[in-house]
């Protein structure tokens, strides 16, 4: 039951990300890629592209994964992470870092949950590409 309502948090929460992710640095450029202190072209990491990634399994596959940490339950922390990944070429999380963090283990739950997942490889021009992605996680207890 709580797996499933996780879900419907999740999807809930989605629009929440959108609205974080333009207010943070994670700001999205359709013209250029963003790039990570790198040289070659085929080293950089987009934010938006044609076809962007998406975890196999859908979202639920990947709040499926999730586990409220037992910490933040005995403390009756609730509230929303927000972490990001760069998936690569290959539709492996090759990065991860938290975005908002709500502490008591739950960024390490979202952090670990995303590094789980494996995706449909982001591509643009018809070329595989590095993306990188923003997931919200809502944790709220019944």
């Amino acid at each position: 039951m709580k797996k499933l309502i996780m879900v419907v948090l999740l999807l809930a929460g989605i629009a929440t990300a959108q609205d974080l992710a333009v207010k943070s640095k994670i700001t999205p450029d359709k013209k250029a890629p963003i790039k990570l202190d790198v040289e070659s072209p085929a080293d950089s990491i987009y934010l938006e592209c044609d076809k962007m990634p998406e975890p196999i399994g859908g979202f639920a596959a990947i709040m499926g994964k999730v586990v409220y940490p037992k910490e933040a339950m005995e403390a009756k922390i609730q509230g929303m992470v927000v972490v990001s990944g760069v998936i690569n070429e290959k539709g492996n999380v090759i990065s991860v870092k938290v975005e908002k963090s709500l502490g008591y283990g739950c960024d390490e739950a979202a952090m670990k949950a995303l590094k789980e997942t494996k995706f449909t490889p982001g591509e643009n021009k018809g070329k595989l590409v590095k993306v990188r992605v923003a997931l919200p996680v809502k944790f709220q207890l019944q």
